[in-house]
């Protein structure tokens, strides 16, 4: 076959463009320090390569995500905080308002300082980070296109609190209410017992120990009856619903009275008799008629109770007893679990706001419901006598908000765990990447250097392809 100059000169231009090719390969590796500019240049190693890059990108967003969610934990954390320390200062003024040598007017400026100190616990209720309520459940944003939301804690004209349009106090009042009015049922059966022992004993042993016991748990029971209606009353029971437990607290006021004036009676001696002398057999009518108000096993209390209790605004009737309404509790439990949550694993989250429920409690444990009482303690609209019993709500409030940090806490750690698990990991999967799409400096170069000598030569080479001119035929 005749091998002509063209085809030469084209067989030469191929395997130059050739080298060239491979020289501009070599080039672009040392630049770019990466062995793969396409998938063509490896497969197998630009799989592995997406597979890194795309476990890398993951985990960078999870990290901005822990980050975040730590700063809104600290904030929770601070907040709750300062709730405790709030609750720590109430606790304390309780504690100095219980002094007997207190006059009322010393009582009334501690319950001013316990409204302040309720009034600040609205404004931590409220707490934002940046436009986020923390505690607003699913009401978390504070602001909608430059709009400034309602925040989630509002306290109504008439005092009462709400959470995102949901009436906590009257959940609160209601939840009083069943709480002294089961202390009622439970403080009249222990009368009946005691009342029963009256025919059985001595008049010293009535007088001196059953009558004391007697006034003890009718005192707590009328304490009981009359905090269980100022509930109905302030949820704007009608009369109608509570004449009855008010007839029965009538009577238990009678009960109490009248055991008071007897047992003031001194002991008849020398069969000395009269109604100057104390008598247990008055004791005993005292208590027959306290056990008629009654009713048989308590019938006429367990009917006056169910009775106020439908007087609630957020209950119907439901037979002798009450329910709650169940819009009411739909809404009310709609916001116990809401919140809102962060990405930080394929399967993991992590509340960023928490539920203000849970923050405050609900019912009679709510704590702006507990400094509320309290008040009204102080100011002597409840039973005064009833005051420690505050001290101990009190304190488990603050057991429940140290248990809201302990909370945090653990999740605080939590974060930091799945943290440097992501930090380990970012290592392994930066290495992956790396074994997969960088290049061997050194071989990169020698690479390149080679490149280049085979280039170089390919041209001189071919500058000697064709040496013959048209002079040199001419000749």
């Amino acid at each position: 076959m005749r091998i002509t100059n063209s085809m030469m000169v084209g067989q030469f231009l191929t395997d130059a463009n050739g080298s060239l090719n491979r020289l501009s390969k070599y080039q672009r590796q040392a630049d770019s320090t990466k062995r793969i500019d396409s998938i063509a240049d490896d497969p197998l190693g630009t799989v592995k390569s997406l597979k890194a890059r795309n476990k890398l990108a993951t985990m960078e967003q999870y990290q901005d995500n822990i980050k975040s969610a730590s700063s809104y934990l600290s904030e929770i954390e601070s907040a709750t905080d300062s709730l405790g320390e709030l609750t720590k200062k109430a606790y304390e003024s309780m504690v100095s308002a219980i002094n007997d040598t207190k006059t009322q007017d010393q009582r009334n400026i501690l319950a001013k300082e316990i409204e302040n100190l309720r009034d600040e616990v609205l404004s931590v209720a409220n707490t934002t980070m940046g436009t986020s309520y923390l505690f607003g459940g699913y009401n978390y944003t504070g602001s909608t296109n430059g709009v400034t939301k309602t925040p989630p804690f509002h306290v109504e004209q008439n005092g009462d609190l709400t959470y995102n349009g949901v009436n906590l106090s009257s959940f609160s009042r209601l939840d009083e209410f069943k709480s002294q009015t089961n202390t009622m049922t439970d403080l009249r059966q222990k009368i009946e017992t005691l009342a029963g022992q009256v025919d059985t004993s001595l008049d010293y042993t009535v007088r001196e120990k059953i009558v004391p016991d007697l006034m003890g748990s009718l005192k707590d029971m009328k304490a009981a009856g009359t905090a269980a209606l100022a509930m109905a009353q302030k949820d704007n029971a009608p009369t109608a619903k509570t004449q009855d437990l008010q007839d029965l607290v009538n009577a238990v006021t009678a009960a109490y009275d009248g055991l008071t004036q007897e047992s003031n009676k001194p002991m008849a001696e020398g069969g000395a008799t009269g109604t100057n002398y104390f008598s247990k057999d008055t004791v005993k009518n005292i208590m027959n008629t306290f056990a008629t108000a009654m009713g048989t096993t308590g019938a006429n209390l367990t009917a006056a109770i169910g009775t106020a209790g439908q007087g609630f605004s957020i209950t119907e009737p439901d037979g002798a007893s009450y329910k709650i309404k169940d819009a009411a509790q739909t809404a009310f439990d709609a916001q116990k679990d809401a919140g809102s949550a962060l990405q930080i694993g394929m399967t993991q989250t992590v509340d960023v706001t928490m539920n203000g429920i849970e923050l405050l409690g609900a019912g009679r444990d709510n704590l702006y419901f507990v400094l509320d009482q309290s008040v009204a303690y102080l100011k002597g609209e409840l039973d005064q006598s009833q005051m420690p019993k505050m001290l101990e709500r009190l304190q488990n409030k603050q057991s429940d908000l140290l248990k809201v940090q302990t909370s945090v806490g653990t999740n605080q750690n939590r974060l930091d765990l799945i943290s440097n698990r992501y930090e380990a990991s970012t290592l392994a999967y930066t290495k992956m990447k790396s074994d997969a799409e960088d290049v061997d400096m050194a071989e990169a170069y020698m690479n390149l250097s080679t490149a280049k000598t085979a280039y170089n030569a390919a041209l001189a080479s071919g500058a000697k392809i064709v040496q013959t001119s048209l002079v040199d035929y001419l000749r």
